[in-house]
């Protein structure tokens, strides 16, 4: 077979051309899911526009151990940090009546919406409504309010109805879980929040229905931390 002097010399060019065309069949794309490193731990979300601004949400992180079981009627611990968490879907409801696949009793979980990149934004805890026998934050959208208000906005389950609420006037139920959960929800914020580019210090609380009267409750409890603000109205 002849070979001209033409075709040695544009040899190395076909052979680097397709070399990276192998590498561009072998490498994945790059991901534009927003990460944050939060002490140590990596959390992965999803990224959305809005109002034509950019919105991070990290849906279903968990703030507290598992409370089904043999925790069923106990107040809540903080979760453990894991190495990685997984923000994009959104955690169990909390049950109610009627019950279905969606919800599970390890219920405990909220979501962070965020303009891209922020930095010591104010942050809004809104809590859910349903007296305090039904609803759930997956049910809550803060997409909007977060590009429209620049401001973070957090939302969590809480237990709820019997789970959450009931009383046995003994050790064997002491009741109030669900406002149990909510606190510790406030002391995630009040922890992590930093890391997702919210102010730990200016927090305000607010809700519909029941979650307006539990801000009401919270900002009067000893436990509410370092809330700023509450809004029930």
């Amino acid at each position: 077979m002849h070979v001209t002097a033409a075709e040695v010399r544009t040899t190395p060019a076909l052979l680097l051309l397709l070399m990276w065309q192998w590498l561009l069949l072998i490498i994945p794309p790059c991901s534009n899911e927003p990460l944050v490193l939060m002490m140590g731990a990596k959390v992965k979300g999803l990224e959305t526009t809005v109002s034509n601004r950019t919105v991070w949400k990290f849906l279903g992180i968990r703030y507290a151990k598992s409370t089904a079981g043999l925790e069923r009627f106990q107040r809540p611990l903080p979760a453990d940090l894991l190495a990685e968490i997984d923000g994009t879907r959104f955690g169990a409801r909390c049950p109610t009546s009627p019950f279905d696949s969606g919800m599970s009793e390890d219920c405990l979980f909220l979501n962070v919406y965020t303009p891209k990149e922020a930095r010591k934004l104010p942050v809004l805890v809104f809590i859910h409504g349903g007296g305090f026998v039904s609803g759930s934050s997956n049910d809550i959208d803060g997409e909007v309010l977060a590009a429209e208000g620049d401001i973070i906005v957090v939302t969590f389950n809480y237990r709820l109805g019997v789970l959450g609420f009931m009383c046995t006037g003994d050790n064997s139920s002491r009741g109030n879980y669900g406002l149990w959960d909510q606190r510790m929800a406030l002391k995630w914020v009040e922890t992590y929040i930093q890391y997702f580019g919210g102010d730990e210090k200016s927090v305000t609380l607010a809700g519909m229905s029941a979650g307006a009267a539990s801000a009401a409750i919270l900002s009067l409890s000893p436990f509410r931390g370092t809330c700023s603000a509450a809004s029930s109205k």
